[in-house]
């Protein structure tokens, strides 16, 4: 018969549980980061969508401008 207990049995040590609740706040500081970059990348988005928006307005002007001189 073993003197040791199997290691299921065992409670987990202060560094195993330290390094579970760091990884928890890793994964939320990892949620936290990529809810951020998602919202720079709508709004980047937003930002090509009225410059292209734009663009084409002025290309319409231009067009109506040079269709006038021609």
């Amino acid at each position: 018969m073993s003197n040791y207990e199997p290691l299921d049995c065992l409670p987990p040590s202060y560094s195993a549980v330290m390094a579970e609740k760091e990884m928890g706040q890793w994964n939320m500081n990892i949620h936290q980061s990529m809810y951020e970059a998602q919202k720079m990348i709508n709004l980047v988005q937003l930002q090509c969508d009225v410059l292209q928006w734009k663009n084409s307005c002025y290309l319409k002007q231009l067009k109506e401008l040079t269709a006038r001189n021609t």
